[in-house]
């Protein structure tokens, strides 16, 4: 249910480099002056930088023109332009993946963690949460940065609206496990 220990250091390498190319071009945060220096920022920090690069996608290409990746890391942040910005719920954990539904979308994701499965980041209670979701060559995973608040709390019921939906949408479309 999460990344292997190479795929791991694969996606922070890429991650943390194209984070750091997005705030050198926009000077988010002045005082980091190396790959490096971003890389040992606070995690809450990023966010910033994080959000710029969503809203302006185009700058994975910027990136990708400049940035000295092999093939296979070139696609990889190529393929990060097909993410997924939405809020979720966790319907349930699996083997392989955590299940999450958008209830917008109405499409069910299973989405592999990175270090963790996601739903060791959030609390107990079922949460809704806001986060962008990534391929990773063949998985979903998302970008490291999970955000809900204790308003986003709500009380589970496994006859209400969310699960209904779920089951639904389940099985008439199942689990979506590759963002293509």
């Amino acid at each position: 249910m999460v990344l292997t220990p190479e795929e791991k250091k694969c996606f922070f390498t890429n991650w943390f480099k194209l984070l750091f190319f997005v705030n050198e071009k926009y000077h988010i945060y002045d005082d980091v002056f190396s790959y490096n220096d971003f890389h040992r920022m606070d995690i809450k920090d990023t966010i910033k930088v994080r959000n710029k690069l969503w809203n302006n996608i185009f700058l994975i290409d910027k990136y990708l023109k400049k940035a000295d990746l092999n093939e296979e890391d070139k696609h990889l942040v190529r393929s990060w332009k097909k993410c997924v910005k939405s809020t979720f719920v966790i319907m349930e954990d699996l083997q392989e993946y955590s299940v999450v539904l958008d209830p917008k979308k109405e499409i069910i994701y299973g989405v592999v963690g990175i270090s963790d499965p996601i739903s060791y980041i959030l609390p107990d209670e079922p949460v809704m949460f806001k986060t962008v979701l990534i391929p990773f060559k063949d998985k979903i995973i998302c970008d490291g940065l999970v955000a809900y608040n204790n308003a986003d709390k709500f009380t589970f019921d496994y006859n209400g609206p969310f699960y209904e939906q779920y089951r639904e949408l389940r099985n008439e479309c199942g689990v979506v496990t590759q963002i293509e």
